[in-house]
Order: structure tokens, then sequence, then C-alpha cells
């Protein structure tokens, strides 16, 4: 069976979770994945930072949703 090569845009909560399945013990011999995370870091939307405007290492525009005093109606652990 041949192996196919995939790409996930993202390591945000959708991207990790495309990730865990591609790589499931089962599907391992079928899934080549790759992840492109614009950011040094997972999370995607739910990581926090200070920074705004342009971010100096990339040159790319800082998005997030998170700001300090954010408070959310869902349990930390989702």
């Amino acid at each position: 069976m041949p192996r196919h090569r995939v790409a996930v845009i993202g390591a945000g909560a959708a991207g990790l979770v495309v990730l865990r399945h591609l790589t499931d013990p089962d599907l391992q011999d079928s899934f080549d994945p790759v992840a492109f995370e614009q950011t040094g870091q997972v999370g995607g939307t739910w990581v926090y930072t200070d920074d705004v405007g342009i971010d100096s290492t990339t040159g790319l525009r800082v998005h997030s949703s998170m700001y300090r005093h954010l408070r959310v109606n869902i349990p930390k652990e989702v």
C-alpha cells in the first residue's frame, strides 16, 4: 500500500487533532504527515502573547484571539 504525503496547515486545535489521527498506529503505514505552523509554537488562536502588530522574527502579522484578562466559559482542559 503506498504512503500518502499529507500537509497539515496550522498546529492549532484542529491541526493537532488531524496530526494525532494521521499518526495513529493503525494508520502508521498509510500516511506521512507534515505540519506547517506560522508561529514558533503550537496552539493556534489559543496562544497568548503580548506582541501586537508585526512579528519581528517572521515579519508576519501577529494573530491571537487571546488577551490578558480573557475569561472563557469552557474548561481549561478543553
